[in-house]
């Protein structure tokens, strides 16, 4: 999702290493703002969001299929800026490729956009897959550093 869209408030609960987590993030003009908890302890975090920004909270495939929209057509090379969660830093990322491939449903074939990503992360880049098809749908994404694979 962009962040010059209209208003998004991602909302969520999931349970990480055996703590539940709760997390709610509203936008408006400049800011993303996060109120939540992790077990006990208070999550709090106003953050700065750019015009144009993408919103890419790892938890929300809703925000991967934004991206999977607007990769279309983009130039290998191009940088984006997101806003991954709460009190994390603007994630700089860039299309490093993008190839026309194969897929199979059933006895159906067609084509696919597959979408190279590099997240500038610490301690090392991230990489993500990225796979649409030709409306811009999202097929799937993958991040293998995290063995992470999701398909609509």
């Amino acid at each position: 999702m962009s962040s010059d869209s209209i208003s998004f408030t991602p909302e969520g609960s999931t349970r990480i290493n055996g703590t539940d987590v709760q997390l709610r993030t509203t936008f408006d003009s400049a800011q993303a703002t996060s109120q939540g908890s992790q077990g006990t302890a208070p999550i709090a975090a106003t953050d700065p969001v750019l015009a144009g920004e993408f919103v890419l909270p790892g938890v929300f495939l809703g925000s991967q299929a934004v991206l999977a929209r607007r990769l279309a057509g983009v130039a290998p090379g191009t940088e984006f800026k997101a806003f991954v969660g709460p009190g994390v830093a603007q994630q700089l990322f860039r299309l490093r490729s993008e190839k026309t491939e194969k897929a199979q449903t059933g006895t159906t074939t067609f084509d696919v956009h597959h979408y190279e990503l590099v997240f500038d992360a610490t301690p090392a880049p991230l990489l993500m897959h990225v796979y649409a098809d030709d409306l811009g749908g999202l097929v799937r994404v993958e991040i293998p550093s995290q063995d992470r694979k999701s398909t609509r």
